[in-house]
């Protein structure tokens, strides 16, 4: 695999945990009072993926990807569910 195909991989792999995020309990109005960091750590937790929440560098690129993301997922309706 080169370079590129693993970042595309690596891209598609984040930018589908971060529509599984935006997709989850955890968009809902009972979070509201939540940063978006906080309830994002609580998805990964949740789902057992202490070792990306720990991960400053992973985490920061999901976090990203989950604010690349939103419109889509609204688009999809996603929100609300």
């Amino acid at each position: 695999m080169t370079a590129v195909s693993q970042l595309d991989t690596t891209q598609l792999d984040l930018d589908h945990s971060a529509l599984e995020f935006l997709g989850s309990e955890f968009t809902d109005p009972v979070y509201g009072r939540w940063t978006i960091e906080r309830r994002l750590e609580v998805f990964l937790r949740h789902r057992g993926l202490t070792e990306l929440a720990d991960s400053g560098e992973g985490f920061e690129a999901l976090l990203d990807r989950v604010m690349v993301n939103f419109s889509t997922a609204r688009r999809a309706g996603l929100f609300g569910r």
